[in-house]
């Protein structure tokens, strides 16, 4: 747990000192904050990450989206404890009149899309053969 809390600590400043360097765009090195604080469960530092985000042009929907993907990375409640505050922030943008950008929302898939079968040749392209055995065997809803 040591660990995973001087990670957090470090998450931030990894993202300032790549904002100092620039190597990533304002849009990203936003984006890069935002996930570090909510990924820590910093609430408090999110909230004004968030709003600096907006503030410098991020969408709604992009905030969302990097939101949503974290639940595989740091877990559905770390996930979820983001969005809520997320929707605080954008609830009392509104009631101050601020208009955010929405972005543009999802694209609909293909009639014919299998997530299955788009994972299996994801997962074979990576990996270079497809993926069996193992845990795959042991566990085979993990790779539903």
């Amino acid at each position: 747990m040591k660990h995973f809390s001087l990670l957090c600590c470090l998450l931030p400043l990894a993202a300032s000192a790549a904002a100092a360097s620039d190597p990533l765009t304002l849009r990203q090195q936003n984006i890069a904050v935002i996930a570090a604080f909510a990924s820590c469960g910093d609430m408090e530092h999110l909230e004004t990450a968030l709003h600096r985000g907006l503030d410098e042009g991020l969408t709604v929907g992009e905030i969302k989206e990097a939101l949503v993907q974290l639940y595989a990375y740091c877990g559905f409640p770390r996930s979820l404890n983001a969005l809520g505050v997320f929707q605080t922030v954008v609830q009392e943008r509104v009631a101050r009149g601020i208009a955010d950008d929405p972005g543009c929302g999802p694209a609909p898939m293909p009639a014919d899309f299998s997530a299955p079968d788009a994972g299996r040749r994801v997962q074979t392209e990576l990996v270079g053969h497809p993926v069996e055995g193992g845990v795959f065997d042991f566990a085979p809803i993990i790779n539903q």
